[in-house]
Formats: structure tokens, sequence, C-alpha cells
């Protein structure tokens, strides 16, 4: 609402003019009366009003330097200017100080009404071209730190070339890099406990804004540009010299920031601390020891900061499956062995291969190593169709572990839960019994198996399941055992310890010569040449 006062030496003339407008249809208040210039002025000084009507000839002080002295103080004070007719042509030279309008007495309701609701109306225009220039102007600012997000992201994933120079990057994306260091900071909130609040993707977005909020009022006068990408990291550009009251003051920072979550009693916090590395292009390298850092919380604990380029293993950071363990956990995954695949998870994190000072990093490779086992065989094996699209970020879904029995028992729950839907979909197309004569088969393959004693488990006679296995898994059974010993002693020709005779026997044949013979038909060589190709 605006607001307005009336300055007229003669009083009947302000009360006149205060009763005759209707104020409040023109949303505009009347604020106050003043009797001479002076009254009239101080008003101004303290009230600032948008519109002030005055007479052209009052005492202490004329309308004109009224007006003169109004322009002084850069407001932006609207002015109409009230005359008896001999002052008319001095009104008139109130003009060059940016009178609106001036009227002769007697004062007209409708043609004062008209002049303040053109004022009215410029107003109005100047308010919503000061909002639109606003939301421009914001608009302007979210798609830079857009554009900006998506740079540094992009540059992260090595998907752009920084084959240009500090002054390219900075009249593109309005930052203010210098040469010299680059530093990220990975920050990882983690629930304190399991249950989820329907607010805390809420929570959690004003809790990284906060950190960068706590970043910048401490670190901006060390620092030539701080910047927040993907939510929860953080880029420092420093000078080489303030490297070591970085360090300093990032400890500070978190510290104030632990203090802030403790008071929230929602989240612990884990800074994963990049290296620092000497240009723009080479962040990628500051990001993964970042990441890895937030990895190292599944082994040191949360609520720290975790430098990965101070830590030192005994062990690789890379950890492959054997060939010998795929096989037995896609033979577990093509049964639909619940029980089988947990314990097969908990043996191999308990594996006396990764124990001892081992990088903490080398369990999320196994468990994405297991998960992409399992998605793989799951697509050659679905019988509805193409797997689910999000499966693989259902599976692999282990950013929230902090801790290597959060990691196992989540990886447990991500493929039982998916093994248990699509074993619904097995049963809905009567595929129980083909997935109880394999996993017979795998439980079995070292001893006899004959057609009669699986008919016998799957409760049909041996004639019917021969041709219903046939039908269903698209070979007869007998083949089927001999393709799955095949393959187990393919994987046994590998190891030099154990000679034809014996692996004969462990994949369930008495017979060396016809085990042989059999091998050689599956596999196009005799067991002793498969080696030597092979080693």
């Amino acid at each position: 609402m605006l607001k307005a006062i009336i300055a007229d030496d003669e009083k009947w003339i302000c009360q006149m003019i205060g009763e005759m407008i209707d104020w409040e249809e023109l949303d505009i208040e009347l604020i106050g009366q003043a009797a001479d210039g002076l009254e009239a002025y101080r008003l101004i000084c303290s009230q600032k009003p948008d519109i002030v009507i005055t007479d052209i000839r009052m005492p202490g002080m004329d309308g004109i330097e009224l007006i003169k002295k109004a322009r002084e103080m850069n407001l932006l004070t609207r002015f109409i200017i009230i005359s008896g007719f001999q002052h008319f042509e001095y009104a008139k030279n109130a003009i060059k100080f940016g009178v609106d309008d001036y009227l002769l007495k007697p004062i007209k309701k409708v043609e004062l009404t008209n002049i303040l609701e053109k004022i009215r109306q410029d107003y109005q225009e100047i308010e919503t071209k000061k909002m639109e220039d606003t939301q421009i102007k914001k608009k302007y600012r979210e798609n830079i730190i857009k554009l900006r997000r998506q740079f540094l992201s992009d540059l992260i994933l090595e998907k752009i070339d920084t084959d240009y120079d500090l002054y390219k990057i900075n009249a593109e994306y309005q930052f203010s890099f210098y040469e010299g260091c680059f530093q990220i900071i990975n920050v990882k909130l983690d629930r304190k406990n399991q249950a989820v609040h329907e607010m805390e993707n809420d929570y959690r977005e004003v809790c990284y804004r906060k950190y960068l909020d706590i970043l910048i009022n401490t670190l901006q006068d060390y620092c030539y540009d701080i910047q927040r990408f993907d939510d929860n990291m953080y880029l420092l550009n420093f000078s080489i010299g303030n490297q070591q009251v970085i360090d300093k003051k990032i400890k500070e920072t978190f510290n104030e920031f632990r203090n802030y979550l403790i008071s929230l009693n929602y989240f612990d916090v884990t800074l994963g601390l990049g290296s620092t590395v000497s240009n723009l292009g080479k962040i990628s390298e500051s990001a993964d020891a970042a990441k890895r850092g937030i990895m190292c919380r599944i082994k040191y604990g949360v609520n720290q900061i975790i430098d990965y380029s101070k830590l030192e293993f005994n062990n690789f950071d890379e950890y492959n499956l054997s060939r010998m363990e795929k096989i037995k956990l896609r033979n577990i995954i093509e049964t639909l062995d619940v029980d089988n695949l947990r314990q097969f998870i908990i043996d191999k994190f308990n594996s006396n291969s990764i124990a001892g000072d081992v990088n903490p990093c080398i369990y999320f490779n196994i468990a994405h190593q297991i998960a992409d086992v399992f998605i793989e065989t799951m697509s050659s094996i679905v019988v509805a169709g193409n797997v689910r699209p999000d499966i693989n970020n259902d599976v692999n879904n282990f950013q929230d572990c902090k801790s290597i029995e959060d990691l196992t028992d989540t990886l447990i729950k991500n493929l039982s839960t998916e093994m248990q839907n699509y074993r619904k979909i097995i049963d809905e197309y009567e595929m129980a019994p083909i997935r109880l004569a394999k996993q017979f088969v795998s439980e079995n393959y070292q001893n006899k198996i004959t057609l009669d004693d699986v008919a016998e488990i799957v409760s049909m006679s041996p004639g019917y399941f021969s041709s219903y296995f046939k039908n269903k898994a698209g070979i007869n059974f007998h083949e089927y055992v001999i393709n799955y010993r095949m393959d187990i002693a393919k994987d046994l020709l590998l190891d030099i310890h154990s000679n034809v005779n014996e692996i004969s026997q462990k994949v369930g044949y008495k017979s060396t010569k016809h085990f042989s013979k059999l091998f050689k038909e599956k596999v196009g060589v005799n067991p002793s040449d498969y080696r030597k190709i092979h080693l």
C-alpha cells in the first residue's frame, strides 16, 4: 500500500482533500497532514511517503523548496502541486523538479482521483518490473549454479576436455578459479538409526547447505573459490602456500558441522578428504580419493575426517572372484537358493583371502562383483522378458552402508529380495520342478544321478519329467547333467595339483576313460590337452 501526506497552510483544505478521496479503494494510506512547509519536510524525512500533495505557497518553506530538498535526499516521492490561480505561473516552475501534476483550487475530486490513480498504476508497473527483473536474475543464478555443477560433475567423470585455461572457464561459468591447488571434500550423512523420516531428503539438503555456509565463513579468506556440486561434493581452490592452514580450517569446519548435527540428533557424518591436485583437470583424482575415504568408514567408523591418501594397507585395492566362485554363485542364483546365497556372501566377506590389514574398499569391490554376477545370471534365466530396468541400481545400492556388517546385510537383502520376487515369476511359469532338479544336480553332481531319483523329488513320473524338462529347459536332463559336470571339470583342470583321474571322480565318473570321452565330445579336446592349452 502506498503512503501519502497532505501539506497546506489552510487546515480546512487538508481536511477536505482527506475526506473527498476514497483512499482505501486506491490502495493508498493517508499517514499525515502538515500545516506548513517545515512540518511537511519533517514528515517527509521521517515517514518517506510515496505521494505528497502540497500547496505551492506555505509559511516556513514553500512547495518548490520542499520538493527541492526531497530530491536532494534522493527520495522517489511523487509530488502533486495545488495552487490558486494567481500562483499558476509560479507553480509551473516546479515541473523542473519532477512534479507529477498541479491542480488549481478549488480541487475537483475526479481530477485528483485520476492523478492519484495514475501514480498508483505507475508504482505498480515499477514493482512489477522489479519483480520480473528479480525473477530473471534469480533464474539466471539458478541456471549458472546448474551449469557449474554439471561442469564439475562432467569434469570428475572425465566426460569433457579440460585443454583450455581457467580464464575461459571463469568467464563461461562465473567461477573465481586461479592457478594453485584444488581439493575435493566429500560429505556423507548417515542416519543414526534405520528409521526413515518423511522429511529426510529435505533435512539432508538443509545440512549440505549448512556445511557450505560453514566452509565459506571459515575458508573464504584462504580460498580463491569454494563450490558445491553433486549434492555432497565441495571443491576448494587455494594457493599452495595455504595448504597447512586449509588442513587446519577443514578440521574446524568439521567440528562446527558435527556440533550442528548433534543438535539435530538424526545424522552421523563422515568427511572424505580428497588428495590435493595441481590443476582443475585432475580433480577426478581428488574426487576418487574422497569417495574412497567415505567407503573406508565401514572399517574406521563415522563422525570423523578420513584422508584416504594418508592410509596404508598391506593388501591390494582390487579383488576378483575366482572362476570357480563365479560358477558356484551362478548355480546358486539359477536355482534361486536364498539360503545358500546368504551363506556364500557371509563366507566371502569372512574369507581368509581378504583378512588382515585390507583396504576397506575391497569389500565394496566384492559386493559389486557379486551383484554383477547376479544381474548377468538373472538376465539369462528370466522367463517373463527382460529383467527390470532398475535392477542394477537396486542390487548395487550400498552407499548407505557404514560398516562391513551393514554391507553384508544390505547385499544379502538386495539380492534375496530380487530372488524372491523372481521365484514368484518362476512359479507362475511352472518352473519350480526345473529349479528343484537343477538344485539337486548342483548339490549331487559328484554322485550318481538318475532320472528316476530326480523325478521322485519333483513328484513326476520319469517319462513325464524327461519330456517336461526338455520342453522347459530346452535340453534333455541327461545332457544337462553332463554339461554341468563338464563345466566343473574345466575349472578343476586348472588346478595342477589334481590329476585327471581325481577330477573324474570329483564330477561323478568312476571311469576315467568314460569321463575323458565325454569331455572330448563336449569340449572338443581331451582333459590333458585342455589343461595344456589353458595353463
